[in-house]
């Protein structure tokens, strides 16, 4: 059974309207929450969303399928990653507060209602407009026994051959989720705002395995003839003051250690600084936009150990 809710969240000086697809299996079993669009111009994950909200509806699985579309629904409007009623991005607000920002508000609106109650929470992320990125998945180490070896055998039958796995820290989402009894999951597919057909199947592929993976659906699962070395760690080169990004290389380019990422140019085109890699590696996602403010995220390179 498929219920399609349209909920107004009243925030103050925000209001938010909100489509929920929840949609209830014919057996009892795990709940499963998936999102989309907390970047709000992120949209191969809110296509996938809609799509599984088809292949799951009526369909004869165990448990329950909560499925969030667009969850920064201003961001969404406006095009554009963040919030900009307060300007911050929802998915770096953790689990929000009840009497927060906007941004807060509304993550905290999303996990005490769904994520806590749930056994898994799918976070559907890609490259936004001006964002190209290579498709991954991207995992968490949390400490918690049940949680990290569900997260070794998805590594196991993911559909994409990249895979991050990164250790949480105590406070930050992933690891206060777990020790919650819920998993949390980010999948990156789609780049500079696309929803091409590929970028969306990896999003719902990985659901689907998920979904295999937790017993809600007899699906066999395929594991990978060679088994995945996942990236453990990740550097985040930044903009140190604001100025012209004109980066080097593409999401998907092999590294190695002190190779030039981008440089950055004051308005005359003078080269004030380079970003360099600090290993070898790959890069994972990286900013075609030309002007950028102090702190913005122009590449993300991962490491092996």
């Amino acid at each position: 059974m498929a219920i399609d809710t349209h909920i107004r969240l009243d925030f103050d000086k925000s209001v938010i309207d909100m489509v929920v697809f929840d949609i209830v299996g014919k057996q009892s079993g795990p709940t499963m929450l998936v999102t989309g669009g907390v970047d709000g111009d992120e949209y191969a994950g809110m296509e996938a969303c809609h799509r599984l909200r088809k292949a799951y509806a009526g369909r004869n699985f165990s448990g329950r399928l909560i499925i969030i579309p667009v969850v920064n629904v201003p961001g969404f409007t406006n095009g554009t990653s963040i919030n900009p009623i307060d300007g911050n991005y929802p998915k770096l607000v953790g689990l929000g507060h009840a009497r927060g920002t906007s941004s807060e508000r509304l993550m905290h609106w999303v996990v005490s209602t769904y994520a806590r109650h749930a056994d898994a929470w799918i976070d559907l992320h890609g490259g936004s407009l001006t964002e190209e990125l290579v498709p991954f998945l991207w995992v968490y180490r949390t400490g918690v026994k049940k949680i990290d070896q569900r997260n070794t055998t998805l590594c196991a039958v993911s559909p994409l051959p990249t895979v991050l796995v990164e250790k949480a820290g105590w406070f930050a989402k992933a690891g206060l989720l777990a020790r919650k009894g819920c998993w949390y999951v980010v999948v990156e597919a789609g780049q500079l705002g696309r929803r091409d057909a590929k970028s969306i199947s990896h999003h719902v592929r990985v659901v689907q395995s998920i979904v295999g993976l937790l017993g809600m659906d007899p699906v066999k699962l395929k594991y990978q003839k060679f088994p995945v070395t996942p990236l453990s760690r990740v550097q985040y080169a930044t903009a140190p003051f604001p100025s012209l990004w004109t980066p080097m290389v593409h999401a998907g380019d092999k590294v190695i250690k002190n190779q030039e990422l981008g440089v950055l140019c004051g308005a005359d085109g003078t080269i004030i600084q380079s970003l360099l890699s600090k290993e070898r590696g790959v890069v994972l996602w990286n900013m075609i936009s030309m002007s950028v403010k102090p702190g913005c995220i122009l590449a993300a390179v991962g490491f092996r150990k």
